[in-house]
């Protein structure tokens, strides 16, 4: 037992020189000295580590120490990485990239820590990444002149693709030179090809240009010998014709523009301009500027006279007009967007008082059909469908237009179904004059109407057509049928053959119902003739012939003539039965 406690002592005894080991290390780490020993501050760490179980015995023997040093290594490593990364590192302060250099090497020096700290690891591959990418081929554009003078005193940390020998960084210059021609005109390409592209793009490829050409000029006035190098030396002056020969197919594409009066092709071109307008301080004759200003103006007037063609539209109802060109005032810039929401403004307005005039003239139509109130209406519901086709983005409530339309249709449909429950009567009545005229008067309306005809209406249409055919098929033909012709000068076939004679020859309804009428009175009349001839003793004044001849005078012309005829025989009939009859009496008497 004893044996166990001179073990254990030992052990603390070495973990507290170990500790020792660690805190004089810290000290000179928060003392800022150079010439750190991290393998050393190393070492010490894995003997701490190697009596971790110590922990057990001895609370915080180990676990301060470790997270002391966890604590101040990462607190000292952000401490470096942040006065690296604040140094500036430009052409006027090239001199600075050793000192930043140097920093880093003691930074990644604690890189060896990472298994007992690694959290590090984070801030050391930042930093690394940060100078590996100021050093890199495509970053190193805008610090040539600092790699010139620094890479002779400078063993790089990182694979970079930075050559530092001077002849090879003269092949990159030109290099270089080539990469931002070729940078340069794909800007320029996309500029001078954009179709409604972001402005934010355009743009871009302007800034691009504009810090070509201004690192262009500097290097060409400031740095002689990095210019020397460039594969190009006639780049500035190559550019500035390029500048200029655009500027000139622009000025001339832009007039053709305002010619057809483009508004909103104008308005692309001249955001372009303007764009362009940021190049003008590295050109010498007509600057955009001035192609900017002079086209600006015209398209003020021409966005003026695009309002007016769209409230001349609205005015008119041309509803596809009014698509076109409010579309050029809204797609415009704030100047068209502010004629563009009045437009759009006054546009509802119009809609809102089409629709209510609309709705005004279908009230005061009632059960009266009229055939021009029913185009107006039907002309305004065109209206407000091409309204709805052609400019439903820019009404406020599209709704309320379906709602309208819905309403119109139910208003429409109420004084049809009402105007045919009449019709209906008419029929039922057997005023089939008034019954035609308004039957042929609902299918024009129905024809006028169109997709605004309710399924409602055409089936109240079709069963008052239903129950004219059972009228004419059957009812009026049981009615004749049944009734003695004595009866018929109270309901004279005068009269309907009068009311549907008109019609006969049109409809085939009409046609079969007359004539199965004509052959129902003929025969009865015939038969009231057949009786006549029957009577005894035969007799011109007998009953049979007084109701033919009451009832006869209210049939059709061309019945009454031909049943008379009939009438005219069968009087010579009887004549010739009482002659007969005579002439027996006689020649018995003789007899007798």
């Amino acid at each position: 037992m004893e044996s166990y406690y001179i073990i254990l002592e030992k052990v603390i005894r070495y973990i507290y020189e170990a500790r020792r080991d660690v805190e004089d290390l810290l000290k000179s780490l928060f003392r800022r000295e150079e010439n750190i020993n991290y393998n050393k501050l190393r070492k010490c760490l894995l003997n701490l580590k190697s009596v971790e179980w110590i922990e057990k015995y001895r609370n915080g023997i180990y676990s301060d120490v470790i997270h002391n040093v966890e604590e101040q290594i990462i607190e000292h490593v952000k401490q470096m990485k942040d006065s690296a990364m604040e140094i500036n590192i430009d052409l006027d302060n090239f001199d600075k990239i050793k000192h930043v250099y140097q920093i880093i090497l003691q930074i990644n020096t604690i890189k060896c820590l990472e298994k007992f700290i690694p959290d590090v690891v984070k801030d050391i591959d930042e930093v690394n990444n940060w100078f590996k990418e100021i050093t890199n081929k495509e970053s190193l554009k805008h610090y040539i002149i600092i790699v010139e003078n620094t890479c002779k005193n400078i063993r790089s940390l990182f694979t970079s693709n930075c050559i530092f020998v001077l002849n090879d960084l003269e092949e990159f210059i030109r290099h270089y030179s080539t990469y931002i021609q070729q940078e340069m005109e794909s800007s320029f390409e996309t500029i001078k090809h954009s179709q409604n592209e972001d402005k934010k793009e355009i743009y871009e490829k302007v800034r691009i240009l504009s810090n070509r050409l201004r690192e262009l000029f500097e290097i060409k006035t400031k740095y002689s010998r990095v210019w020397s190098c460039f594969s190009n030396k006639n780049m500035i002056k190559y550019w500035q014709n390029e500048l200029s020969y655009y500027l000139t197919d622009l000025s001339d594409e832009i007039e053709k523009i305002t010619i057809t009066k483009r508004i909103n092709t104008l308005k692309d071109k001249l955001m372009i301009v303007k764009a362009l307008s940021t190049l003008d301080r590295f050109r010498e004759d007509e600057k955009f500027i001035n192609i900017y200003h002079k086209y600006q103006n015209i398209f003020f007037i021409q966005i003026n006279d695009a309002q007016k063609q769209v409230l001349d539209a609205i005015t008119n109802n041309d509803y596809e007009r009014v698509a076109f060109e409010i579309k050029a005032l809204q797609l415009s810039n704030e100047i068209g967007e502010y004629f563009y929401q009045q437009a759009k403004q006054i546009l509802n307005s119009r809609l809102h008082n089409l629709m209510e005039d609309t709705k005004t003239h279908v009230i005061i139509l009632g059960n009266n059909l009229e055939i021009k109130e029913i185009k107006f209406i039907v002309d305004n519901l065109r209206r407000i469908q091409r309204a709805q086709q052609f400019v439903s983005e820019h009404v406020n409530e599209l709704t309320e237009l379906d709602a309208y339309v819905i309403e119109i249709k139910i208003l429409i449909e109420e004084r049809i179904i009402r105007f045919l429950e009449g019709v209906q009567v008419l029929i039922s009545i057997h005023y089939f004059c008034k019954v035609d005229q308004k039957l042929v008067l609902i299918i024009l309306v129905r024809s006028l109407l169109g997709n605004y005809c309710t399924e409602k209406v055409l089936n109240r249409m079709e069963e008052v057509k239903r129950y004219q055919d059972i009228v004419l098929t059957k009812d009026i033909i049981e009615k004749y049928s049944n009734m003695d012709i004595t009866e018929y000068n109270l309901d004279p076939p005068t009269n309907l053959f009068a009311e549907v004679g008109e019609f006969s020859n049109t409809n085939p309804l009409y046609y079969g119902a007359l004539n199965k009428i004509k052959e129902i009175i003929v025969k009865k009349f015939r038969e009231e003739l057949k009786q006549a001839t029957l009577v005894q003793p035969p007799n011109l004044e007998n009953n049979h012939i007084r109701r033919f001849e009451l009832a006869v005078k209210y049939l059709p012309e061309t019945i009454r003539i031909a049943l008379e005829i009939d009438l005219k025989h069968c009087k010579d009939d009887i004549n010739q039965l009482i002659q007969n009859n005579k002439n027996k009496l006689k020649t018995t008497v003789h007899l007798n």
